[in-house]
């Protein structure tokens, strides 16, 4: 059952991708919890064969909840989701396998993954939309707000289980093909 934006009420703050990338030091270096919205984000989920139907925690104004994460600093792991590696981010790794296989995201193909991880980057810019909020972490914190609030693209999420053994494989196929000559996974 969707929750519009009520989740705000929550003591959220929220952020876009543009104001991050732009001004990081607005985000508390502080340990909290984040829930990461794509504009779009059903349709690329849609295009990849992945039928969340209407699962979702939280929806609202043409953005769709795909993540959800804890970190103890919030600031550092909110930048290296809009603009780290690929492979440094389960965000990212998951919205790039999803371009990989099924052209999700935008409609070309591209041979090097620095081309794929740059355009993703300019996609998240203008399309993210953060929740953040500061939450005291325990120990087994994060598996159970990805059981609580997981979004379609955290592999511990309530989504269907094909569902994410399908993520799994189109993750690990991506990491063959595109790294497994050069780093062996």
């Amino acid at each position: 059952m969707h929750k519009d934006i009520s989740f705000l009420d929550d003591g959220f703050s929220l952020v876009t991708g543009a104001s991050l990338q732009r001004f990081p030091e607005a985000i508390p270096a502080f340990r909290g919890i984040f829930i990461l919205f794509v504009k779009d984000g059903q349709e690329i989920l849609r295009k990849s064969n992945c039928n969340v139907g209407d699962n979702s925690s939280y929806c609202g104004v043409g953005y769709f909840h795909l993540f959800t994460g804890q970190t103890f600093d919030l600031r550092q792991e909110l930048q290296q989701h809009l603009v780290g590696m690929a492979l440094t981010s389960a965000f990212k790794t998951a919205l790039i396998a999803l371009q990989y296989e099924h052209l999700s995201i935008w409609p070309e193909m591209d041979a090097l993954m620095g081309i794929m991880d740059r355009k993703l980057g300019l996609f998240l810019k203008d399309n993210l939309l953060v929740a953040y909020k500061h939450e005291k972490i325990s120990k087994n914190g994060e598996a159970d707000l990805i059981e609580r609030l997981g979004g379609p693209l955290n592999l511990g999420s309530k989504f269907q289980r094909a569902q994410l053994a399908n993520l799994k494989a189109l993750q690990q196929k991506f990491r063959e093909e595109m790294f497994g000559p050069v780093f062996p996974v």
